[in-house]
Parts: structure tokens; C-alpha cells; sequence
């Protein structure tokens, strides 16, 4: 049996795609952009005749909370982000995430979606 917890194409996918492409700092690698989604394992199990079950939660996470900078270091895996980071890179990443996401209630929400699959013979 596999289990694979795996993160859609979402807020969360695009701020850390472009970190890859744009930046190598903090221990990155270009070449680790590439993230596979559940459409993807599963379409591999079902040509290797596995079967699978998926499990999908989606809800929203909210980038103007108190904890906005500290949201800001975990969407882009950096500690001090906002401080350390290349200005132009800061400012290109909240474009991002303003683009990406959605004013609701007075908050900017961003939504996330993740899978569960599990692969079996």
C-alpha cells in the first residue's frame, strides 16, 4: 500500500512554484518545482492496474490574519521573509498572492485544496 498526501495547484503551489523559479535561496533547487497532483498518481496507478481511493479537503486560509507575516514565512518556506528577502521578490510574491486570492469579509483568503491517495494492489 502507498499513501499520498498531495497538494492541489493552489495558493499555496503557485507562491512556492515561483520561489523555485525566481530565487534559489534558503536551500532551494530549481529543479524541485515540479510537484505532481492527484490526477497525476492516480492516472499512474491505473495504468500499473492499482487500485486507488482518494480523500480531497478544500477550505481557505486568510492572509491578512494577525499572523500575516508569519503565513507569509510558511507559504514560502523562509523565516523572516518579508525582512530577508530580496525587495523585488517580496513585492512580486504578495502580487501573487493578491492575484490568487479573493477579499472575503474584510480578509484576503487564499483557497487550499489536498488529497489523500491511497494505492493498493
Amino acid at each position: 500500500m502507498l499513501v499520498c498526501l498531495i497538494a492541489d495547484q493552489d495558493l499555496i503551489y503557485w507562491v512556492t512554484l515561483r520561489q523555485n523559479s525566481q530565487w534559489q535561496g534558503h536551500g532551494r533547487d530549481k529543479g524541485s518545482a515540479k510537484y505532481e497532483t492527484a490526477e497525476e498518481i492516480i492516472k499512474i496507478a491505473k495504468d500499473k492496474g492499482w487500485k486507488h481511493e482518494i480523500y480531497s479537503q478544500e477550505y481557505s486560509i486568510d492572509e491578512k490574519s494577525t499572523e500575516g507575516n508569519l503565513l507569509l514565512d510558511f507559504l514560502t518556506h523562509t523565516v523572516n521573509f518579508r525582512e530577508t528577502a530580496e525587495k523585488q521578490l517580496v513585492e512580486e510574491t504578495l502580487a501573487l498572492i493578491k492575484e490568487l486570492s479573493i477579499v472575503k469579509d474584510g480578509k484576503r483568503c487564499g483557497d487550499k485544496k489536498e488529497s489523500l491517495v491511497i494505492i493498493y494492489k
